[in-house]
C-alpha cells in the first residue's frame, strides 16, 4: 500500500466515526500517516494527540 486518498467534506458524525475506523484499520495493516493540506495537519496515525486533534479540524 503506497497512498490513499480520501475526502471528508461532512459534520456528519456518523461518516466522520466511520472514516476514523477506516483510517486505524489500515494504520492496524502498516504503519500510516495523514497529509492533509486542506486543514493544513500532517502526522502519524499511530499518535492519538494528532489523530485526536486532526478529527477535531474535521469536525469544526
Amino acid at each position: 500500500m503506497k497512498q490513499i486518498w480520501f475526502e471528508c467534506r461532512t459534520q456528519d458524525q456518523a461518516r466522520l466515526d466511520a472514516l476514523r475506523t477506516a483510517i486505524l484499520a489500515i494504520d492496524a495493516m502498516v504503519p500510516s500517516a495523514i497529509a492533509d493540506y486542506w486543514v493544513n495537519l500532517a502526522g502519524p496515525v499511530g499518535d492519538r494527540l494528532f489523530l485526536e486533534r486532526y478529527f477535531q479540524t474535521l469536525e469544526d
